[in-house]
Parts: C-alpha cells; structure tokens; sequence
C-alpha cells in the first residue's frame, strides 16, 4: 500500500495536465505513463460527468469510484508497471539485456511487484497496444527490408591462410518472410550493391520499394523526413525501378522484420555453417545457400506450409520483372574537351567523341563496365559503348567539323590504294610505316606528307625515293623528302643496305640510333 501515493500523483498529474490543455501523447512523456494508460484515466474522466478540476479536488478513494465504479478500479502496480515498460524497451535494443534481467531490476526496486511470468504477460500486452507497436498489413511484393547482421561471420579461408571475418547481408520480404543471406567482404557500396542485386536475383523479381537501414552505402545523410541516399545506390534502385525509403533515424521499429531475420540468421546459418577451411568467399557462400534454402523450406511450427510456400503464393506473383542487365556502378570524372572534339576517358587512354560545338567546354564523363556518357549542365551529349583500346578513338561523325569527318573516314587502306597507283615501291613503303607505329593512326600524317610530295617531284622519282628509303631503312616523311632534294633517287648506283648513305646531313645535335642503344 505504500506505493499508492506515487500511482495516485501520477493520475493526478494526468488529469492536471489534462485540463491545461495536454495532449495524451505529451502526457505519456512527461509522466512516463504508457498512452494506453493516460488514454485510459482520460475517458474514465470524461465519462465521470466531472470537469477535470472538480475531480482533482475528490480525496484518493473517492477519485477512484468516480473514475472507476465497483471493480473497474485498476491495478495501481500494473500502473505503476506500464509506467516502467517505455524505459525497459529501450534497455532491450543493448547487448546482452534480457527481460529477465530488466524483471530482477524491477523486483529490486518494488519488492512487491508481479513474479516473472506475469510480468512478460504484462510486457506482451503493452508491447502489442497502440503506443508500443503500430500493426502492419504488408503488401505481398510490395517491400524488401535489407540490413547488415550486427556480428560478423568468422570462417577460415584457405586464400587467407587465416580466420576471416566477413559482414552478413540480409534481405526479406515481410509479406511471406521469405529471407535472404550472403557473406561479403565489407560494408562498402560495392558490396552492399552487389549484394543487393544477388539479393533480388534471389527472389527472380523486383519488389515496389526497398527499405535500407541508415548505412553510408545507401543513405550518406540520415533525415526522419528528407534523408540523403547515396547516389550509386540511388541509380541501382532506378535502374530496378524500386522507390527507396530508408528506415527512420533511431526508429528501431522501422526494421523490425529485418532484425527478425538476423536473429534466425544467426540461429539457422552462424550456428550451423562449419568454420571450414573454404577455398574462397564464392564456397562460403554456397554453404551459406544450402542452410539459407532450408530455412525458407522449413515449416512454420503449429503450421503447414513454409516461407517459400507463401512466397510462391504471394510475393511472386506480384513482384515486377528483373531488367534485362545488372547494374553497374558508375564513375565520374570532369574533363575539358579537346580540340580534336574528343574527351578522354584516362583510366583506359582512350578518346571519345564530343559534339564539335562543345570544343574547349568543362563536361561531365560517366562510365561503367558497358558504357561511357558525357554530361554538358545536367544533360546528356554523347553516348558511347565503352572501349577499353589503349590510345584509340570511338569517334560518331556527326559530332566532328566536316573538314574532320573526311579525316575520320580514312584507314590504313585509303594510303594503301593512293600508294598502288604511284606505285608498289610506294605500297611497301606505306606498308613499313604502318607496321612501325603504335595505331594506324600515327601513320596517316606521315603517309599523306609522302604523297603531298608527288605533286612537286612526280610519280615516277616518288616511286625511286621510296625504293632509296626501304633501302636506307628509314620510313618517315622527313627522310623521302630528304632524299628527293638532294637528288639521290636520281642516282644510278643503288647502295646495298650495309653501304647505304644517309640522306639526313650530319649535325651534332642529331645523335643518331647508337645513341638509344
């Protein structure tokens, strides 16, 4: 009877706050009585045919038969004990705290509170009222919950030579329970993207929306109402069509389901995958599958059917289509476009085209596995399948002046075919130049200076110069022009390649071959 006073000031306080104009919920936190509760003593107050400060006036028994007549009177240590509940809810979320050990606190301060049993009935029943749990009706292939278990995954693996410790990705669909695990390196977007793929690729279809917890891989800035996702992340989910809403901040509630599924990971894989050695994480994670499968397979106990049964029969049939490719995460770089109308894409050393009127302009380059794009102010300019050619060029005519299309337009055999009508001491020529550059690009500069030369010398000393220089071992531009201004295709004598004299005129800054050796 001693604690009466403390039960009877806080209902006292409920109807003083009350008649000053509170809120139930507001109440509830002040006083630090469940809403169900405050709910309770509200309408037994209303319903009394009293104004709030009229019953506040009433003597302690004569309060309680006006609020509640003959037996309805409540508990005072169950409201006292639905005053602790909030408080033991939040003990809940840290590690190793049990009910039982919140139940020994509780016995420790009130020596005449409930035995055990009844305590958990009462934490049940609390726990399920409305200002504990909100009741959800989950729409079948409506969500899919993802989350990282709390401990890592210890196993040895043999490409280690060492215990590994590796993150758990769990994923479920809250309408059938259906789960999904894998073992990844870490908790970086790659992996988490990666997983998260593997994850629908799992359940062979793509649910209306994806609900993450607050990791930097998804979410770079936790909001209650606006929060920031992590732009990879953001295009994986556009790329499957899902909305993405994360779990609230410090909302533990939100992933409930999904803390569910951890718990039975922990209980259906940690405890029964063996520590190994595995060959790679690829034989982890087939381990991981084979445990994974008959969870969902199991039979729920007192039941008849099994996760999988009620995935088949109401999150498959509404679950939209996997898109015909993964995605791919993408990677940014700004680069200044050439005057060539090209960008350069350094990580492969290859160039690709840009519309010419962009020429000199700061412009954004996405690239993935597949593709490259470019970005001028937000809008995309060019698209490009990805090319991983050392110094080439992917190049679309309709981007380039017309003067460069025409140059675009050559090959190796445009210079072949004007080489043949000169001559096929010419042909080979060409063909030496082209074998001794690195792209047959770096050769079209040469072979066209070559052929500019037959409009001064004619056809017939161009064909001589080019016998001379295969002759001198020499295949440039500089060095047929060499030999036609100082006439030596106009000699007789052709020397042997041992014999042969340089066309170039000696120099001391020229230094000669011997020089690089």
């Amino acid at each position: 009877m001693a604690k009466a006073p403390i039960a009877m000031s806080k209902i006292k306080q409920i109807l003083r706050q009350r008649s000053q104009g509170g809120s139930r919920k507001g109440i509830s936190r002040s006083t630090g009585v469940s809403l169900r509760t405050v709910k309770k003593y509200i309408q037994a107050a209303e319903a009394s045919g009293l104004d709030p400060e009229a019953l506040l006036e009433l003597e302690e028994g004569d309060l309680m038969d006006r609020l509640f007549p003959g037996s309805e009177v409540p508990d005072e240590r169950l409201v006292l004990l639905e005053g602790l509940f909030p408080a033991m809810e939040k003990e809940l979320t840290k590690v190793g705290v049990t009910r039982q050990l919140l139940w020994h606190r509780y016995k420790e301060a009130h020596p005449g509170g409930y035995n055990y049993s009844r305590f958990c009935d009462y934490f049940r029943r609390w726990r399920k009222s409305g200002d504990a749990v909100m009741h959800l009706d989950h729409v079948a292939g409506d969500k899919l919950f993802v989350d990282y278990a709390g401990k890592k995954l210890k196993v040895r693996l043999l490409s280690r030579g060492q215990e590994a410790e590796l993150e758990v990705f769990v994923g479920i669909l809250p309408a059938s329970g259906y789960t999904y695990a894998e073992a990844v390196e870490s908790q970086q977007k790659e992996d988490f993207i990666e997983a998260t793929q593997n994850c629908l690729a799992y359940f062979g279809g793509v649910p209306q929306v994806i609900v993450p917890d607050n990791l930097k891989s998804a979410v770079t800035k936790a909001d209650r109402y606006e929060p920031t996702l992590n732009q990879s992340f953001e295009e994986m989910a556009n790329h499957y069509q899902m909305a993405v809403i994360p779990a609230r901040s410090r909302r533990p509630r939100d992933k409930a389901l999904v803390e569910n599924a951890v718990r039975l990971v922990y209980q259906r894989i940690y405890a029964r995958l063996p520590e190994g050695p595995y060959h790679s994480l690829d034989d982890v994670n087939a381990a991981i599958r084979d445990l994974l499968d008959a969870h969902n397979r199991a039979t729920f106990q007192g039941g008849d059917d099994s996760r999988r049964d009620r995935f088949i029969a109401r999150d498959k049939p509404k679950l939209g289509p996997l898109p015909d490719h993964r995605y791919s995460i993408k990677k940014y770089a700004r680069v200044a476009v050439q005057v060539n109308s090209h960008v350069l894409l350094s990580v492969d050393r290859h160039y690709y085209s840009i519309p010419h009127r962009f020429i000199g302009k700061k412009v954004k380059l996405s690239w993935d596995k597949r593709v490259v794009e470019v970005y001028f102010e937000r809008k995309r300019i060019a698209f490009h399948l990805r090319n991983t050619e050392r110094f080439g060029y992917t190049s679309t005519l309709d981007h380039l002046p017309s003067n460069h299309q025409s140059f675009l337009e050559r090959s190796p055999g445009y210079y072949l075919n004007k080489a043949l009508k000169i001559g096929p001491e010419v042909v080979e020529l060409f063909q030496e130049i082209f074998e001794r550059r690195q792209h047959p690009e770096q050769g079209y500069k040469t072979c066209q200076g070559i052929l500019s030369l037959q409009h001064t010398y004619g056809g017939e000393r161009l064909r001589k110069a080019a016998t001379r220089s295969l002759t001198y071992g020499c295949f440039s531009y500089k060095c047929v022009r060499e030999i036609l201004e100082n006439g030596l295709d106009l000699k007789t004598d052709l020397p042997q390649p041992s014999q042969a004299e340089n066309p170039i005129k000696d120099h001391e800054n020229i230094r000669g071959k011997e020089y690089y050796h």
